[in-house]
């Protein structure tokens, strides 16, 4: 996901917990639960999107051979 999409994934996960009345532990244990998502999505698109900009780690397909991992 992209961080606009966790982003977006966040704010709808939050709204669904908050339609129904949760007791108040509960409620902060989702709460701490989406904050966890959420930091992790932006954790794994920032690493997908830094991989995908450095050329080491870019698979070509050229000529029907794959370079991967060319430094």
């Amino acid at each position: 996901m992209s961080i606009i999409e966790s982003f977006i994934y966040f704010k709808f996960y939050f709204r669904q917990k908050m339609i129904f009345n949760y007791d108040i532990p509960v409620l902060g244990y989702t709460m701490i639960n989406s904050v966890f998502d959420f930091t992790y999505n932006l954790c794994i698109s920032y690493k997908m999107y830094i991989l995908s900009n450095t050329t080491s780690y870019r698979v070509v397909t050229s000529g029907g051979k794959i370079n991967g991992c060319v430094n």
